[in-house]
């Protein structure tokens, strides 16, 4: 059975969707980053990156949110996955992640986890503040390239996930 490491709110939330609605059978565990538990001994043996998501699978770990859809669309090919069946589609879609994972990825953890990139608290606050007034316009983009691409979660999904 597959396990999918994740963390409540974070960049993990996104296979943990997919795998729900794939139907797939699969054991989430849970791994808190705002409490550490990427940086573990036990987690790092599982991914020396100490990043999220991380599925395991019979064959051994698969790691970054882009590897992990393709996985799971080669897999399940449920809708709503990465599509399947045309490429310059498939290459669209993972476009489109790769966008989310080499730019507004990035910029949110510079947000929410600045003390990676600063040792100065207060440097911290005024990255929340910032983020506060310019994340609608991100949020709108994201939306409208989602709507694009078809997605919607299913209902139940939005009050699953997040456990």
């Amino acid at each position: 059975m597959l396990k999918l490491f994740y963390s409540p709110g974070a960049c993990s939330l996104v296979p943990h969707i997919a795998l729900e609605e794939a139907g797939a059978e699969f054991t989430p565990l849970r791994i808190p980053i705002a409490e550490g538990g990427n940086l573990t001994a036990e987690f790092l043996a599982i991914n020396p990156h100490a990043r999220l998501p991380a599925l395991d699978t019979d064959r051994g770990i698969i790691t970054e949110n882009i590897a992990v859809l393709n996985f799971i669309a080669d897999r399940f090919g449920a809708p709503g996955s990465v599509p399947r069946g045309d490429p310059h589609d498939a290459a669209r879609c993972n476009e489109l992640l790769g966008w989310f994972s080499s730019s507004v990825h990035i910029a949110f953890a510079e947000v929410w986890r600045g003390g990676r990139f600063t040792t100065t608290r207060a440097c911290g606050r005024r990255s929340r503040r910032a983020a506060a007034r310019c994340s609608p316009s991100s949020s709108t983009k994201s939306r409208r390239c989602a709507s694009m691409n078809g997605w919607r979660p299913a209902a139940s999904l939005r009050q699953t996930v997040m456990r």
